[in-house]
């Protein structure tokens, strides 16, 4: 968490005053030269190595090692599988359990929604597709009025609220 404001206040820094007015300052805090600062931090850059950013298998990859799935529901299950990816379809780890429990896919819990992917994938392909196409409309219908806009709607006292 710290980590994450020091990086924030440093990018509000060189949004508001610059690179070189920040590398100044930091020059001057440290009693150093700007061109020894930005002589340690091209060190510093060509030093560490490029994290690559790991990356599982996408929902298509998973789709095609899936036990068979009647081409009808493909696109359903597709699409549920690409709002999963984008947290509009079980959005939290626990919803994804829910899910997988209700559904009878119990055999250990998974402990990520990276890890739920291919479970909640054979759970989708195992449902008929009146199913799919209700869970596809909840999610699209969820979707477009999230709880934030109903909340800032609530807060500004705007219109389409529901009053109690």
């Amino acid at each position: 968490m710290t980590t994450d404001i020091l990086n924030f206040e440093v990018r509000f820094l060189l949004a508001k005053y610059g690179r070189r007015k920040v590398l100044e300052a930091l020059a001057r805090a440290r009693d150093t030269t700007v061109e020894q600062l930005e002589q340690e931090l091209r060190k510093w850059e060509t030093a560490r190595p490029a994290k690559k950013p790991r990356q599982g298998p996408s929902v298509e990859d998973r789709l095609e090692t899936l036990r068979t799935c009647e081409s009808a529901k493909l696109p359903l299950v597709r699409e549920l599988g690409h709002l999963y990816e984008a947290r509009l379809f079980l959005p939290s780890l626990r919803d994804a359990e829910d899910f997988l429990a209700r559904n009878g896919e119990v055999q250990h819990p998974p402990k990520s929604r990276k890890e739920a992917l291919p479970l909640v994938l054979n759970v989708l392909s195992a449902l008929a597709e009146f199913q799919l196409k209700e869970l596809l409309a909840d999610c699209k219908r969820s979707s477009s009025e999230s709880d934030y806009v109903l909340l800032a709607r609530q807060i500004m006292g705007k219109e389409g609220v529901p009053q109690n």
